[in-house]
C-alpha cells in the first residue's frame, strides 16, 4: 500500500506491505499534499491535489498533468479511459478525466456535488462502475455510476447509509463470490465515528451495521490489498493514528495488522505492486 501526504506528514510518502512489516520510506513530495488522491495505472503513480498532479518517476516526484479544476477532498478511480477525478471541496459538481496521465478533459457533472466523500471502484464489468458514498452535505447518499468506459455515464441511487458520514474510509471485498461494499469511520457532522456498515451488491440490499473500528477515525483512508480492505491513519478523539487495521469478513471484525512510519490523516492511499517502488526500497 502506498501512503502519501496528509495532515501530520504533508510531504511524507511510504510503502507498506504485510511482509516485511516495516514501511519503506520513499522520496518526499516537493509540496504539501492534504486531501489528495493517489492512484496507480494511467501514467504510473499519480498524486493529485490542488491545481495539478505529481508523478513518481525515477528517484523522485516530478510535475504531472495540470487539472482543469482545483481538487481537494475529492476522490478518484482508474477507468479504461484514464484516471477519473471526482468532485472535491473546490469543484464539487465536476469530474475530469486524465487521459494517459498527460492531459485532462471535462467529464460528467455531479448533482448534488460531492466533497469529502469516498469512492469505491467495483470489480464487476471490468472496473467500469463506481459507487460514491457519503460526503459533506451528502452524508447518507450512496450513488452508483456505470459506463465509465464510454461517453455516456448513467447513475442510480442505492440504499442510504444508516449513519450519515463524510471524511470516511471505504472499499470492497468478495464474500462467497458476492461483492461487498464497506464504509468505516468518518464524521457524522457532530462526532467522530467508529461505526462500520456493509452492503451486498448481489442482490442490492440495505446497509447493515457490523463491528466498529477499534477507535473512532476522522479522515482515515481505505485501500484493498490482496482481497482485503485496510484502513490507515485518521484522527481519533485525542490523537492522530499511525495504525493499520484490516477487515476480516468471516469473523466480521477489524484487526490491527501494522503501523505506518508517520501518523497522519486526510492523506491518500492506494494499493500498488511492490515492483512499482522496488527500486526505491
Amino acid at each position: 500500500m502506498l501512503v502519501v501526504g496528509g495532515r501530520g506528514a504533508a510531504r511524507e510518502v511510504e510503502f507498506w506491505a504485510p511482509q516485511p512489516h516495516e514501511p519503506c520510506i520513499l522520496p518526499a513530495l516537493p509540496r504539501d499534499m492534504t486531501g489528495a488522491t493517489v492512484d496507480y495505472g494511467w501514467g504510473g503513480v499519480l498524486a493529485c491535489q490542488g491545481p495539478g498532479c505529481l508523478r513518481l518517476a525515477g528517484d523522485g516526484w516530478v510535475a504531472g498533468p495540470q487539472t482543469i479544476h482545483p481538487r481537494q477532498g475529492h476522490s478518484s478511480v482508474v477507468t479504461p479511459r484514464g484516471l477519473l477525478l471526482v468532485g472535491g471541496s473546490s469543484s464539487p459538481t465536476t469530474t475530469e478525466l486524465l487521459v494517459e496521465g498527460e492531459h485532462s478533459v471535462d467529464s460528467f457533472s455531479l448533482i448534488p456535488g460531492r466533497e469529502n466523500h469516498c469512492s469505491i471502484q467495483l470489480q464487476q464489468n471490468g472496473y467500469t462502475t463506481m459507487v460514491l458514498t457519503g460526503g459533506y452535505k451528502t452524508e447518507e447518499l450512496v450513488t452508483m455510476f456505470s459506463g465509465l468506459e464510454g461517453d455516456t455515464v448513467t447513475f442510480s441511487d442505492l440504499a442510504e447509509l444508516n449513519t450519515g458520514r463524510g471524511f470516511h474510509a471505504c472499499g470492497s471485498y468478495s464474500l462467497g463470490g458476492i461483492e461487498m461494499l464497506i464504509v468505516a469511520g468518518g464524521f457524522s457532522g457532530t462526532e467522530y465515528l467508529s461505526s462500520t456498515e456493509v452492503m451486498a451488491m448481489e442482490p442490492q440490499g440495505v446497509w447493515m451495521e457490523t463491528s466498529p473500528l477499534p477507535a473512532p477515525r476522522y479522515s482515515p483512508r481505505g485501500a484493498s490489498l490482496g482481497g482485503q480492505v485496510l484502513v490507515s491513519g485518521g484522527l481519533s478523539t485525542s490523537s492522530t493514528l499511525a495504525s493499520l487495521v484490516a477487515w476480516h469478513p468471516l469473523e466480521e471484525e477489524w484487526r490491527e495488522v501494522g503501523t505506518l512510519a508517520h501518523a497522519r490523516r486526510d492523506h491518500a492511499a492506494t494499493s500498488i505492486p511492490h515492483s512499482a517502488v522496488a527500486h526505491l526500497c
